[in-house]
């Protein structure tokens, strides 16, 4: 039997239905905290060290009665008040008692720290029960001594929920509240050998007793050119009993530091110091100091850690910004394994400021574990729609003081120039090559012995030589290249052959950087503007020179260092190639870095320039040298022999006298076969 229902029972019971859905919805809303939005009325605050709780914000409703929103459809504004002890603070302080206020509390020193907040009268009147507070007119903010901590927090306190301030993180209490960290000034240098003490500099000195009294792990982050590496391996030195070494450092760089090592702790034995050169090596294990690239450590990094280094230099240190790169990852856990670490880098951080906290994490990875809380103090750490942006900045003057006092020593030239001498030469040793050695059974040799080979047939052959020579090093000097402008400062480079002249400027054109090149072809109306643009142009960091044809002439001020990817045989053309930079408007000391490269004629052109330039100042005509690294000349074995056993006074006059024109086009290299017959 089927039952039909009425059109006057259908109805009613959609009518139910309706209803039914509508109650639920209501308690839905109920249930459901309404959209915040931020006053219109207040102005914009500052935001505040972590996030504000939500009662802070204005509450909106909308009503779906009507697009306009009536005074019966919208909530009023709510806010907490400052408890009210009498009817005369209400008269005195108006409508600041239901005002949101929102600041921080941030270190401005090593013994104070101050209140970031727009003008709030009760909070003014309530700190002036704090002893030692002072006002900033300048930057408008109260500041008070760290002593006063708590007092402050607790007269903030006093004023929530109107009164919103952000603390001191938690580091900057344990370091200047607390004085968790305590360091001895008195620093025994004594265990480092006397060779090496009596080459420091004041400065220097300082840095190390610094280094000792942080336990050897630190960042050493002075300027370019004040000797980072010797302080690097004085800290190690000192540290001597608890090696083996590690040294990781651009690939360029590798076998300068074997020649610093040699030069300065004459107490390491060559045989002992192994330099990884490609993958296929294998670590000796009787090494005493191991020296290797950034990406052959990541390729090495199971038996770097296998032989458990007490010491590791890290070079340049700012590669391991990136903490999801390969080389960043075996870095830090060779880095939190050591006992000792010691970061160099004149420029720990390029653009940002979180590209620093995995190099901090590998110092103190018990202070810097937490990368969120170092990212929203320091870095301005938002979060969008596409993820959390860590690219900002934040308190930088606070996080300087932290690092100063935890792990890191910074000093620029401006800093010590009273130290340093005007200009400071350097050799940069570009490693070993397969490439044409001067020696009996060179070809090179054998045409330079021949009987009757006298005058321009000589140079003819030599400059072969020399010519060759810039072609072996070429790899070399690109890599220098590019490792240089990472710095992200300017430097003038001189070479000689066009070859050399075309691979340097490839090189910066790979690292698309602004550059100017002057050679012969270029007009002299031309060089003016080409100046100019260096000199005035920021993002202009590389002048790529010829040494004979830009050696005069021409003001590069702009550039504190020089770099000669080329020698050359007169060094007077080399004075006065450094003094584009040396001169009459440069405020700095001036770096020159002379390219040299083992196993080419590098080995015999620096040794004569060297002698003719101590001819010179025994004369007074002179008062330079270029005797700065002993260890770059070539072996005297008797078997070999020099350029000085070839060519006789007058041979050497001719050669020094050489046009740059005539050598670029006369003597081109032949193929070997010719120049043997």
């Amino acid at each position: 039997m089927s039952t039909s229902l009425s059109q006057e029972q259908k109805d009613r019971m959609e009518e139910n239905r309706k209803k039914a859905l509508a109650l639920r919805a209501a308690k839905l809303k109920q249930q459901q905290p309404p959209a915040a939005s931020i006053s219109l009325s207040q102005p914009h605050q500052n935001k505040p060290i972590g996030s504000a709780p939500k009662q802070f914000y204005t509450q909106q409703s909308s009503s779906s009665q009507s697009q306009q929103p009536s005074s019966s459809s919208v909530e009023k504004r709510k806010y907490p008040t400052i408890p009210i002890k009498s009817s005369n603070e209400k008269l005195k302080y108006g409508n600041d008692l239901n005002t949101n206020k929102k600041g921080s509390l941030v270190l401005i020193s090593r013994e104070r720290f101050e209140l970031v907040m727009d003008y709030h009268q009760p909070t003014i009147d309530a700190i002036k029960a704090v002893p030692g507070r002072q006002y900033d007119m300048t930057k408008k903010n109260w500041n008070f001594p760290l002593t006063q901590y708590e007092k402050v927090r607790s007269v903030l306190k006093n004023l929530q929920p109107s009164v919103v301030v952000g603390d001191l993180p938690s580091l900057v209490v344990e370091t200047f509240v607390k004085r968790r960290y305590t360091y001895s000034s008195d620093v025994d240098l004594s265990r480092i050998q006397s060779s090496m003490r009596s080459t420091l500099m004041d400065f220097q000195v300082e840095s190390v007793k610094y280094s000792v009294s942080r336990g050897g792990r630190v960042l050493i982050a002075d300027d370019m050119g004040l000797g980072k590496t010797i302080q690097a391996l004085a800290i190690a030195d000192y540290y001597h009993d608890e090696w083996p070494l590690l040294i990781v450092c651009p690939s360029s760089m590798r076998f300068q530091w074997v020649a610093e090592i040699r030069k300065h702790l004459k107490n390491v034995n060559a045989d002992s110091i192994f330099v990884i050169t490609n993958g296929k090596d294998v670590i000796d294990c009787y090494s005493e100091v191991v020296i290797t690239s950034y990406d052959l450590m990541s390729t090495f990094e199971t038996q770097l850690l296998a032989k458990k280094f007490g010491v590791v230099i890290m070079d340049e240190s700012h590669h391991l910004k990136n903490p999801k790169a390969i080389r960043t990852k075996a870095g830090t856990k060779i880095l939190t394994t050591c006992k000792r670490c010691i970061l160099l880098s004149g420029t720990p951080v390029l653009s940002r400021p979180v590209e620093l906290h995995c190099q901090l994490k590998c110092i103190r990875p018990q202070i810097f574990n937490k990368f969120m809380d170092f990212a929203l103090r320091y870095c301005d750490a938002k979060q969008t729609k596409w993820g959390w942006n860590y690219s900002g900045s934040a308190n930088m003057n606070e996080l300087n003081i932290v690092l100063k006092e935890l792990l890191m020593i910074r000093r620029l030239k401006s800093d010590v120039l009273s130290q340093l001498p005007p200009k400071t030469r350097e050799v940069v040793m570009l490693g070993s090559t397969t490439g044409p050695k001067l020696s009996e059974t060179s070809e090179f040799a054998k045409i330079l012995d021949a009987e009757g080979l006298k005058g321009l047939s000589k140079v003819n052959t030599l400059m072969s030589y020399f010519q060759e020579t810039s072609t072996v090093k070429i790899k070399g000097v690109t890599q220098y290249v590019e490792d240089m402008i990472e710095n992200g400062e300017k430097f003038l480079i001189f070479a000689h052959h066009g070859i050399m002249m075309d691979a340097i400027c490839t090189a910066v054109e790979k690292k698309k950087t602004d550059y100017i090149r002057i050679d012969g072809s270029v007009k002299s109306e031309v060089r003016k503007d080409l100046c100019n643009h260096f000199q005035e142009q920021e993002n202009c960091l590389v002048a790529v020179l010829s040494i004979k044809a830009a050696n005069t002439g021409l003001t590069l001020t702009a550039a504190r260092l020089v770099i000669f990817a080329e020698l050359w045989w007169n060094p007077g053309d080399l004075i006065q190639a450094e003094d584009r930079a040396h001169r009459i408007g440069q405020a700095d000391s001036v770096l020159v870095q002379y390219l040299v490269q083992r196993g080419t004629a590098d080995d015999q052109i620096w040794p004569l320039i060297q002698l003719k330039l101590d001819v010179l100042s025994k004369a007074g005509l002179s008062q330079d040298d270029f005797k700065v690294e002993s260890s770059v000349h070539a072996k005297s074995h008797t078997e070999e022999k020099t350029i000085t056993d070839y060519f006789s006074q007058d041979d050497d006059m001719m050669l020094a006298d050489l046009d740059l024109s005539t050598v670029e086009n006369s003597f081109e290299v032949p193929e070997k076969k010719a120049r043997i017959e």
